[in-house]
């Protein structure tokens, strides 16, 4: 009964606040440290597929903060796309020497890893657009606590070049503070 409420509070607030979706799924996740509401949504500028929205350690309902923030970032999405590309643009820059370093050790054919096989592997970042193929986000995490004049929220992303771990872009009063790996997160 809780998660149906919950999943006609969403779809009624979103649907007063503009074009993103909701799909028929409210999903409401625990583990043995945090109690988390989970539920997907349609962001359509910053993906194509369905996102997950995580309200940490919120277990009922999300708060007005919360809801609140969900929105701004939903109508800023276009100014977030922008930061995501030229963060993840930079990120990728600075590590991928190191990640060809941990690929040649795996993959090497013959006595040497093939430009060809790495390239197909880790693609050279040729601009950030071209990166943007890439990855694509899988979870926005909204904390309990929300403070609307700082705010701080993650964007999670399944990535080719990271697929163990993933990424997270964190952000701090609208710029991005922090771009890795999605372990440094939690």
């Amino acid at each position: 009964m809780r998660i149906i409420t919950l999943l006609l509070i969403i779809i009624s607030w979103l649907s007063c606040t503009g074009s993103a979706q909701v799909k028929n799924e409210a999903i409401e996740t625990k583990d043995s440290v945090n109690e988390d509401l989970t539920y997907n949504i349609q962001v359509l500028t910053l993906n194509k597929d369905s996102v997950q929205v995580i309200f940490r350690n919120t277990s009922i309902n999300p708060n007005k903060e919360q809801l609140e923030l969900l929105r701004q970032i939903k109508n800023r999405q276009g100014e977030l796309h922008a930061k995501i590309l030229v963060g993840i643009f930079n990120y990728y820059k600075d590590v991928r020497k190191d990640y060809a370093k941990g690929i040649a050790i795996d993959e090497i054919h013959d006595g040497k890893l093939s430009k060809e096989l790495l390239e197909s592997i880790l693609p050279t970042a040729k601009s950030k657009e071209y990166l943007r193929g890439f990855y694509h986000i899988v979870v926005i995490h909204i904390p309990q606590k929300v403070d609307l004049l700082n705010p701080e929220f993650v964007i999670e992303y399944d990535c080719d070049w990271e697929i163990e771990n993933g990424m997270v872009s964190i952000f701090r009063n609208w710029e991005i503070s922090e771009v890795g790996t999605a372990e440094m997160h939690y």
